[in-house]
């Protein structure tokens, strides 16, 4: 039994019942001459992906298997590549200059944006003085704050 029968006519058999044609040898030797150089892997998860995908019950075109057929093999490829794929880069420990490189600039970033946020939150007037039981406060805080707010987006212009 080949591999197309076996995992391709038997299966759609199975699952679609039996294919509406006149000329049944003909009908099944499309599939074989399509998909009769896979190899059974390959077929298995080929016709794996049809069945899922298909949405009615006939049978699908050997057009929708070498399509298949095809998908499978470009995933395969990349599965092969990316697991033949070693960096020298990934293999190897970092120095200690690499590491106190980083540290160094990662202290720089920090610092860089502890001080932008100070520097945010002093340039913000009414906030740091909200009486927090007090709406009306609260409420010209945020107003004044909104006018601070617009002025600085629309260029220094008052509003």
């Amino acid at each position: 039994m080949t591999p197309v029968q076996e995992h391709v006519l038997q299966r759609f058999a199975r699952l679609y019942g039996a294919p509406e044609t006149t000329d049944i040898v003909k009908f099944t030797g499309e599939y074989v001459k399509a998909l009769g150089r896979v190899d059974a892997q390959r077929l298995e998860a080929a016709i794996d992906r049809v069945v899922s995908a298909n949405r009615f019950r006939i049978w699908p075109t050997p057009g929708d298997c070498v399509a298949a057929v095809q998908a499978v093999s470009r995933d395969q490829a990349r599965e092969r590549e990316f697991a033949n794929y070693k960096s020298a880069d990934w293999q190897r420990e970092p120095t200690k200059a690499e590491k106190a490189r980083v540290r160094e600039m990662m202290a720089s970033c920090k610092a860089s944006l502890e001080a932008k946020a100070a520097d945010t939150r002093a340039q913000q007037p009414g906030f740091a003085g909200i009486d927090r039981e007090a709406w009306s406060t609260r409420q010209a805080s945020l107003i004044e704050a909104g006018k601070w707010c617009l002025s600085n987006a629309s260029g220094g212009r008052a509003t």
